[in-house]
């Protein structure tokens, strides 16, 4: 005999078809190019449910986003139980990330300008990341005054998503090397 589903877990199949086709068209087409009407067509339902579930692009795109985000924080929560924290390990880590289909555009590409980058200030992944960066474990940061802290950890965070982003624009360009030099200054 088979099991019917209720409405209220259709509802959420549905509401999560949407939301995987729209992580998938905007990190394949980005925020600009992407319609919710082609997010309707991809995940195979009418425009209804998307502006249902998510009442529109924007709505949409910042529940995207976050899905994305979770990748980054659940690996950050990864590497802050590393003991010691190898900070060459940590980037390899968040390379094989921004290597993931759309993760890279949509986070590191259009979050910035759709959702506003005062926004990443105050996000979960900035703050996982600076407690990490902030510990025992790179002394960089140990003797700095908060604000000194700020801006460098501000600087650090560009840093590493404009090199994520040449690395991802080119993929056969291979920065690690360079990059795990860079980031053993931290460990001094």
């Amino acid at each position: 005999m088979k099991t019917r589903k209720s409405q209220s877990q259709r509802r959420e199949e549905t509401r999560q078809k949407v939301l995987e086709s729209a992580c998938h068209l905007f990190g394949e087409n980005g925020y600009e190019h992407t319609s919710l009407e082609d997010i309707a067509r991809d995940s195979g339902v009418t425009i209804t449910p998307v502006y249902h579930y998510f009442g529109n692009k924007l709505q949409l795109f910042a529940e995207a986003n976050a899905v994305m985000e979770q990748k980054l924080t659940t690996l950050l929560d990864q590497l802050a139980e590393q003991q010691p924290l190898d900070i060459r390990k940590a980037w390899d880590s968040f390379m094989a990330l921004c290597q993931q289909p759309g993760f890279a555009r949509i986070v590191l590409i259009d979050a910035p300008h759709v959702l506003g980058r005062d926004r990443w200030k105050e996000s979960p992944v900035v703050a996982k990341a600076s407690a990490i960066l902030q510990s025992p474990a790179v002394p960089l940061f140990q003797n700095l005054p908060e604000k000194d802290r700020e801006l460098v950890m501000r600087m650090l965070m560009a840093a590493l998503a404009e090199a994520a982003l040449m690395a991802g624009n080119d993929p056969d360009y291979d920065n690690s090397s360079l990059v795990h030099s860079l980031l053993s200054m931290l460990e001094t």
